[in-house]
């Protein structure tokens, strides 16, 4: 089988390059060739009629001429032998890089998630045949370097939006479970003629048939099976949908301060979901915590990078409920967090450090009360 479908990924090349092989543009209809033969190749059926045109685009249609020349199939001796072939048709192809792109994402199961459509801004999380997804628009950067660590995780946006999903009820923790899996990301140009309505369905059908050009496998540039709906956890988030959107609006995305405590708040519940991670978890709350306090007293104009204790304490006190109790519970807790993150404290090492799971919990609600404050000035019902 593999030896006839390398056959058959060379054939494809070698005659898709002699037909368009001479153009130094591609026309619609020769969009619509490469297209056709690229689902043909891959025994792929259409899109669905009413998205079938908004696949005609010089983007899609290279991300998926790439995937073959790609492709597993061929030896590193083919992909030298078809470069020339390859070459000629993809330069023909316009790529359109816009201001924004899109990234669309299957969230997985270990989440606890809102059975409700939320919007905020530019992106929007919902339902789609069972499944939570997430879309947001991000700015994209003429310095591919200038925005992101090549090993980060999430957008600004998705951080936002995360945030503000486990911020804004009065209790329990909804979250969202991320991955590296079933994830896309296009160019906004891609979507610029796709009506609202259906553009979700644009963009989970692209998923699928770029899933289908990924063999499955272990490596995280492999495919993963999606996993079964019922494995997916839904509550009712109704009454929690205005306070996200305060707290999604009042989410600066240019604070890096602000970005970088969400980062351990976001990753603390989902390594919580683990319970090998568990110290990961209760560590990665306690960088969180620290975070909220340095956004505290930035909120009253202290900019500087070492905690004005003083001041926390006055604001606590006057401003928190149970303030003073609050402020002393967390200053106990730093022998803990020292010892989670030193391998030689001054006390000496513990392979095993005893933490309990209301270390996780009642700091990570901490977490929140202080986010929801430094956010939109509300005290949540966690402290009651």
């Amino acid at each position: 089988m593999s030896e006839f479908r390398r056959r058959e990924y060379k054939k494809f090349l070698d005659n898709i390059s002699k037909k368009l092989e001479h153009k130094t543009r591609l026309k619609e209809s020769d969009l619509e060739f490469l297209f056709y033969n690229l689902i043909e190749l891959h025994g792929i059926p259409l899109p669905p009629t009413e998205l079938k045109p908004y696949f005609i685009h010089p983007n899609i249609i290279s991300d998926l001429f790439i995937e073959v020349i790609n492709s597993s199939y061929l030896t590193p001796k083919d992909r030298e032998e078809l470069r020339k072939s390859f070459k000629s048709v993809h330069n023909s192809l316009e790529i359109q890089r816009s201001n924004y792109s899109i990234t669309f994402r299957i969230l997985a199961p270990g989440g606890r998630y809102p059975n409700v459509t939320l919007k905020g801004g530019s992106c929007k999380y919902t339902i789609n045949n069972q499944f939570p997804v997430l879309v947001t628009k991000n700015e994209n950067k003429k310095d591919l370097f200038a925005d992101k660590s090549l090993v980060n995780w999430l957008s600004r946006n998705e951080l936002r939006f995360a945030t503000s999903v486990i911020c804004a009820p009065e209790s329990g923790l909804y979250h969202f479970h991320f991955t590296g899996h079933n994830k896309l990301e296009v160019d906004n140009d891609c979507l610029k003629n796709i009506p609202d309505t259906l553009r979700i369905y644009f963009l989970r059908e692209l998923l699928d048939i770029q899933r289908k050009f990924t063999p499955i496998g272990v490596r995280p540039w492999h495919r993963q099976p999606l996993s079964d709906v019922n494995e997916y956890e839904f509550d009712g988030y109704h009454e929690s949908i205005q306070t996200f959107l305060k707290l999604f609006d009042s989410f600066d995305i240019q604070d890096d301060l602000l970005l970088r405590t969400s980062n351990y708040f976001v990753k603390a519940i989902m390594h919580w979901d683990n319970p090998i991670n568990a110290e990961e978890a209760i560590t990665n709350t306690f960088f969180c915590l620290e975070g909220c306090l340095h956004l505290i007293q930035k909120k009253y104009e202290y900019f500087s990078p070492i905690l004005n204790l003083e001041l926390i304490k006055k604001v606590f006190k006057n401003e928190i409920p149970y303030g003073e109790n609050l402020f002393e519970f967390i200053r106990e807790g730093y022998d803990t967090r020292i010892t989670l993150v030193h391998a030689e404290p001054e006390w000496g090492s513990e392979w095993d450090p005893f933490v309990t799971s209301e270390d996780f919990y009642e700091y990570f609600k901490i977490c929140r009360v202080l986010l929801n404050f430094v956010l939109i000035d509300r005290i949540t019902k966690d402290l009651d």
